[in-house]
């Protein structure tokens, strides 16, 4: 679950709301209570780890190809076993 944002708060450091978090998460189960800077630090990290891929298509201004232009791969439709 995404909450807030720890600018939003201006009594408490982020650190504070961080710490609040990790303490509320600790009594939950299957689920995580994130801040969006959390989110938004965690995505920054995997795009740095990933990086883009290899001969990935992009616009003249540099933004990926909306996935209606890209070529797709010939899938056969797989059965459903229902």
């Amino acid at each position: 679950m995404v909450v807030g944002h720890p600018d939003f708060q201006p009594d408490l450091t982020a650190t504070e709301v961080h710490e609040t978090l990790r303490v509320i998460n600790s009594h939950l189960s299957r689920v995580e209570i994130i801040t969006y800077q959390q989110l938004l630090d965690r995505a920054g990290r995997v795009l740095d780890l990933v990086g883009k891929p290899e001969g990935e298509p992009t616009r003249s201004g540099g933004l990926p190809l909306p996935a209606e232009d890209q070529l797709q791969p010939d899938v056969e439709p797989q059965p459903s076993h229902r």
